[in-house]
């Protein structure tokens, strides 16, 4: 099966979820699932929390508002273009009318997709936004002093751990908060961007 069939078969998965409350109502009429999007064979994985109204309603992740920021401070500054990462959610659903933040079962509930596409597209690297994405990935919490540091990830189902570099969610940076770390943490995208491309190896100290 080719790689492009697989990350179909995600989709599909993803669309079909009914495993938590999310998945199995509208919001605003609309269904609330929205997959991930973007270069399915790129090294670096952008995760950020969950859909919002945009989100669902053109059912393309980190769109609206806080999806120009990320693509001209975030990729821009890190001189990468959308067409280039790969982009998803902690979770697929969108939580509410008013997008409120996903509850921790929520949470665990859809890291089994988180992981089905980790585990499938082998990224070198998992750039996430915010405080859920962190902790969806990590068995740490803490956006602010953890942010523009190498972490690593929780073990995912082939076993294997992944790179992190945490950074603050674009809607936090669109209220005109942390846009100073976030140009340095852009900054640092792209270096570790080129790291990879040229055959760099992560050491992490845990």
């Amino acid at each position: 099966m080719s790689l492009k069939s697989q990350v179909l078969d995600l989709k599909n998965n993803c669309y079909a979820c009914k495993e938590c409350p999310l998945g199995r109502k509208e919001v605003d009429g609309r269904d609330p699932h929205v997959f991930a999007g973007g270069f399915v064979k790129s090294r670096i994985f952008f995760i950020a929390e969950a859909p919002g109204a945009d989100e669902v309603r053109l059912k393309r992740p980190l769109i609206g508002r806080a999806g120009k920021f990320f693509e001209a401070k975030v990729l821009g500054a890190a001189n990468l273009k959308r067409s280039e990462v790969y982009i998803t959610n902690s979770v697929l659903c969108r939580p509410s009318d008013r997008n409120r933040t996903p509850l921790p079962v929520e949470i665990e509930i859809c890291r089994v997709h988180l992981d089905a596409q980790i585990c499938l597209l082998k990224p070198k690297l998992l750039v996430t936004m915010g405080n859920i994405a962190l902790s969806s990935c990590c068995d740490i919490t803490g956006i602010v002093k953890n942010r523009g540091k190498l972490r690593l990830s929780r073990e995912w189902s082939d076993g294997e751990r992944v790179p992190v570099f945490p950074i603050f969610h674009p809607s936090y940076c669109i209220r005109g908060l942390g846009l100073k770390e976030m140009a340095k943490d852009a900054e640092m995208i792209g270096n570790l961007h080129t790291f990879i491309h040229e055959g760099g190896v992560f050491t992490i100290e845990e």
